[in-house]
C-alpha cells in the first residue's frame, strides 16, 4: 500500500502546532521543519531533506497553523490504498481561515485550494501558492475536505506572516524566469481581490471576507514588488 508522509513547516509565532500534529496522527510518518523568516523566504530550497527524510510514496505540506479535518483525513486515507498507477501525481486542497471570529473560505497563507499534496517530489509543490486548479487527464486535480488554517486568527501576526509568504511567491516568479510589467504588479492583486470577493464569494461574509480577500490581494503585491526589485537588482 502507498505511504503518506506529512512535513509540517512551523515559524516562530505559530500556537497550533499541536493540534495540527494530532490531526495528522495517522500518517505513516510526520517530519517538523522549523524554519526562521529567513529561511522561510527559501522553503523550495531548504525543504528537499525534509521531504527526502519522510521516504513516503506522498508527502503532504502543511503549515504549523493548520489543522487536517476528519473529511480531508479520509480522503487522504482512500488514496493510500489506491493503486499508484490510477491516482493523480498531484492534488490541490481547500483551505479555510479562522478570521476576526468565524471561518472564511481562504488562507492568509495563499489563496483556496492550494497545492499541498505531492507524489515522488524533493520540492516545495511548484505553484503551490496559486489557486488555479489544472487538469490532468480530464480530472480536476482537487481532494474533498478543508484543511483548517488558523494563522489569521490576529490580523497583526497575519500581515506578519503575508510578508514572508510574499518572499515565496517572489522567489517562485524569480525561479520561473518570468517577465511581469509594471502594470501587472498593480492590475494582478486587483484581479485576486476582485476574485476572492466576488467569485469565491467572500463579500457576503461580512467584515471577514472583506479582511481576508484585502489581506490575500496585499500578499500578492507585496510578492509582485519584492520580484521586481530584486530582478531589477541583478540587472534581469
Amino acid at each position: 500500500m502507498p505511504t503518506l508522509g506529512v512535513v509540517v513547516y512551523s515559524l516562530r509565532g505559530m500556537s497550533h502546532l499541536s493540534q495540527c500534529l494530532e490531526s495528522v496522527q495517522w500518517a505513516d510518518t510526520v517530519t517538523i521543519c522549523p524554519l526562521d523568516q529567513e529561511e522561510a523566504a527559501h522553503i523550495s530550497g531548504g525543504s528537499g531533506k525534509a521531504i527526502q527524510a519522510t521516504h513516503t510514496d506522498w508527502v503532504l505540506h502543511l503549515w504549523g497553523d493548520e489543522c487536517v479535518e476528519d473529511q480531508l483525513a479520509d480522503a487522504l486515507q482512500r488514496l493510500r490504498r489506491e493503486d499508484p498507477g490510477q491516482s493523480l501525481p498531484a492534488y490541490r486542497v481547500p483551505i479555510r481561515s479562522f478570521l476576526l471570529g468565524r471561518w472564511v473560505e481562504g488562507s492568509l497563507w495563499s489563496p483556496t485550494p492550494s497545492m499541498r499534496l505531492c507524489r515522488e517530489t524533493r520540492d516545495f509543490p511548484i505553484h503551490w501558492w496559486n489557486s488555479q486548479s489544472p487538469v490532468h487527464n480530464g480530472k480536476a486535480t482537487v481532494l474533498p475536505g478543508w484543511i483548517n488554517d488558523y494563522s489569521s486568527s490576529e490580523l497583526a501576526v497575519g500581515v506578519e506572516r503575508l510578508n514572508v509568504v510574499s518572499s515565496l511567491w517572489a522567489q517562485e516568479l524569480g525561479s520561473d524566469g518570468r517577465a511581469l510589467s509594471r502594470t501587472s504588479l498593480v492590475t494582478y492583486p486587483m484581479w485576486v481581490l476582485i476574485r476572492l470577493l466576488f467569485v469565491k464569494g467572500l463579500v457576503f461574509q461580512g467584515m471577514a471576507g472583506l479582511s481576508l480577500s484585502a489581506l490575500s490581494a496585499y500578499g500578492t503585491m507585496v510578492g509582485g514588488i519584492k520580484w521586481h526589485e530584486t530582478s531589477r537588482s541583478s540587472g534581469k
